[in-house]
């Protein structure tokens, strides 16, 4: 089997931070103070296998070693097929793997403009709507939507909740009010957090705007709004 070079890079480091011995140089080796574990995976072993060895496959071994080697000062041989398992099998690896998301174009260009203090929405001129989050495709048209347009900062309460209890069953005081918020100058709107109101005074229909956080702690999410509030006379 031909392997790939990062893979084979990942046995080469493993190999240098190990004693390889070949089968001669084993049968040396006192039969005491050492375990044998065999890496193969089940049906190798099942076809034959060394006496007296421990059958920990890799993939297993990472989970059960500790189960079945407790003394970390054990002095254990590793053996497989070919010599690439039982090298990657004695050494515990971190993979270089960067994992990230995508928030999309859309979602992506929403999310910079609430870094930067503004709401902004996708205009299609044919239905005549502002899609609040913004959308590329306008499902309603079935066709692209048109272009960008800032949207106003302020709304109208269309349903909420008053919560006295946490997801996990807290006693939350004061309350948390989840609504969904209308975006004036859109057709569209959001869940947000309502803030500064009395939770007798909350209705639906009310006016709100929202409350920005300062510049320096905004991170290009939803929660750069902190909260929206009753909308105050100018």
């Amino acid at each position: 089997m031909k392997h790939s070079r990062g893979f084979l890079a990942l046995v080469d480091d493993a190999k240098s931070r190990i004693k390889q011995v070949d089968i001669h140089q084993y049968r040396k080796m006192p039969r005491a103070g050492h375990l044998l574990i065999d890496v193969r995976e089940d049906q190798e072993w099942a076809a034959g296998h060394a006496a007296g060895a421990l059958h920990l496959s890799k993939g297993i071994i990472e989970r059960d070693i500790e189960t079945n080697v407790p003394d970390k000062s054990t002095e254990m041989v590793l053996y497989c097929g070919g010599g690439f398992r039982s090298a990657l099998g004695a050494v515990d690896h971190r993979l270089g793997a960067r994992y990230s998301w995508d928030a999309g174009v859309a979602v992506g260009r929403f999310l910079d403009g609430l870094r930067a203090g503004k709401i902004l929405g996708r205009e299609c001129r044919r239905c005549e709507r502002v899609l609040v989050p913004p959308r590329m495709f306008c499902e309603r048209c079935f066709r692209e939507t048109d272009g960008w347009i800032e949207v106003e900062h302020t709304g109208t309460v269309q349903t909420y909740s008053i919560c006295h209890v946490s997801w996990d069953m807290q006693p939350l005081d004061p309350p948390e009010m989840p609504a969904v918020i209308s975006i004036d100058g859109s057709d569209g709107g959001f869940l947000h957090m309502l803030g500064e109101v009395d939770p007798d005074g909350v209705r639906i229909g009310m006016d709100v705007e929202a409350v920005w956080k300062p510049v320096g702690e905004r991170a290009g999410s939803i929660l750069d709004i902190d909260h929206f509030r009753p909308r105050r006379q100018a």
